[in-house]
Order: C-alpha cells, then structure tokens, then sequence
C-alpha cells in the first residue's frame, strides 16, 4: 500500500539509478537529477528509455549521492534510533488480561498463529497475567472428551516457552455431551460461508467452569480476540464493561467470500462492522485494511 522497497535502499546506497512511479514513498527518495519518476501505470517504458538516453549524469549523481544516503542509512543510526525509543513505553500496572484465540491457528502454525505468538509474547513482557483460551474450532462429527484433552496437552506444549498463568481450552458439543446443535458436521459445512454462522458456532462454545471462576478471582483489565467472531463469546465471558481489543485478522466478509459460491454478501460485511463497533479498539495487520476500516 504505501509502496516502499528494500530494493530501493540498496539501490540508493550502491549509487545506482532507479526508476520509480510517482506519489510513492519510492518518489520521495529520488530526484531527477539521479533517477527517473514516472507517471503510475502507464509510464513505465517511457521511463526506462528517458533513464538510458540520460544514463551517464544520472549515473555520476547517483554515484555521488550515495556517500551522503550511507551517511543517513546505516546499522550505528539504526542502533541508535533503538536505543532513544528503550523505555519510551510506558509499562500498565500489574493486572490481568483475557487472551481469546482460535487454537487451530496455534497448532497448525498459521498466519494468525504467528500473530498470536507475538501478542502473547508483547503481553507477557509488558508485565500482564495472561489467560489464555484457545477455541477449536475445525472438528468432525464426534469427538470423545479425550481427543479433546489430547488436543489441549498439544497445545501446552506448544506454548511451554510462555509464562501463561492459565491456558484453556473450549470446545464444542462433543466435548461436554451437550445436544443443542444436531451435527458437528452439518454446522461445520455452512460456517465457513457465512459470518453469522460462524459468530453463532463460536458462541457456542462451552466454557469450563474452571475458566469462569478464574476470571472472577482474577478479572482482566481487557480481551483481546484474536477474530471477530470470537467476540460475543468473549463478551459473554467478561461481562459488559471490560474492553474488548480485536485483531481485523483480515477482514472477514472478503476473505468468506472468497470461499462462497455467491460471492461477496454485504451483510457479512455490515455484521462485521456492527461486531467491530463493538470493541474499543481495533487492531488491522495492514495500513489498508486499517484506513478501509
């Protein structure tokens, strides 16, 4: 989105000449006295041909630039830029945090479980008692509660290296032999295709009671939810005043309907937007999806 290049720099730093398209972070790093800008996207060609019939002053600029680019770019400056920002954020005081993640992210080492990684990671070294609940999610028809318990001991060992101070596991009806839904599978087939589908199966989630008295011994000053349809079951957990932090972990309504035979379905996206409303702040992965949001 806001189109920058490593290339560029080492470009810049090899006093090479480069070809750049116009109203970019690239074109507010090359003149045209070392390089060519060209007008976005149509311009390209006429840009490498104006960059060689110029070649040889653009060359010699470009040569002569990149004493003053290794003076601005280079790994002392980088350390030092690290070292004014050390201590700059300011630590919470001490308190708890509920962390609601879908636990098939952690096991199958996804994108999003890569994510959460980190955030549990940025959570633990900010001082704060994490308490995790991983939710599965992706289950067939029947499943005993001791698949259930095997899938929560992987997941534990997944996370040894965290000092989590509780991890949980919630499931679906198998696992606590309740009847309200008739088919696992039957669900599971239409979730992925429609968002409110999908906030439903989350919600209904059993929670252990251990988790519940957890969290009412030791209340979070937040959640963080890891998907927006995660959140009612979240909500459900904390109550109505604890702030809800969520991860836009791609937006929703686009990626179910790239799975959906009828496409994109504006009402995913205004459930979505409704869901989101809902949390005091929402987390995007990209400035894209952020500034759509």
């Amino acid at each position: 989105g806001r189109r920058s290049s490593g290339v560029l720099n080492e470009a810049l730093a090899a006093g090479k000449v480069a070809v750049v398209p116009e109203r970019t972070w690239l074109a507010s790093q090359v003149d045209g006295e070392r390089g060519v800008v060209y007008r976005h996207p149509a311009g390209l060609a006429e840009g490498v041909i104006a960059a060689i019939e110029n070649f040889p002053a653009l060359s010699r600029a470009a040569a002569a630039y990149k004493t003053i680019y290794r003076g601005q770019q280079n790994t002392r400056r980088f350390v030092q830029a690290l070292a004014q920002n050390r201590g700059g954020l300011e630590r919470p005081p001490a308190g708890s945090v509920l962390y609601v993640m879908d636990g098939d992210g952690i096991r199958r080492n996804t994108g999003s479980g890569s994510v959460a990684r980190q955030q549990l990671q940025a959570l633990i070294a900010l001082g704060y008692r994490v308490h995790a609940v991983f939710q599965r999610l992706y289950v067939d028809d029947w499943h005993p509660i001791q698949d259930m318990r095997q899938w929560m001991l992987d997941v534990r060992e997944d996370l040894r290296e965290y000092k989590l101070a509780s991890i949980w596991g919630v499931g679906h009806l198998p696992f606590y032999g309740h009847a309200g839904l008739a088919s696992e599978r039957e669900v599971m087939r239409g979730h992925d295709f429609r968002l409110d589908l999908g906030v439903a199966y989350r919600a209904a989630s059993s929670a252990p009671m251990g988790l519940i008295e957890t969290l009412r011994a030791d209340p979070p000053r937040f959640a963080l939810v890891n998907y927006v349809q995660s959140l009612p079951f979240a909500r459900a957990l904390v109550g109505e005043e604890t702030p809800l932090l969520v991860e836009a972990h791609d937006i929703q309504a686009f990626q179910i309907a790239l799975r959906n035979p009828q496409g994109f379905q504006q009402a995913d996206l205004d459930l979505e937007l409704k869901l989101l409303g809902q949390a005091r702040h929402v987390i995007a992965l990209n400035q894209v999806e952020a500034d759509f949001l």
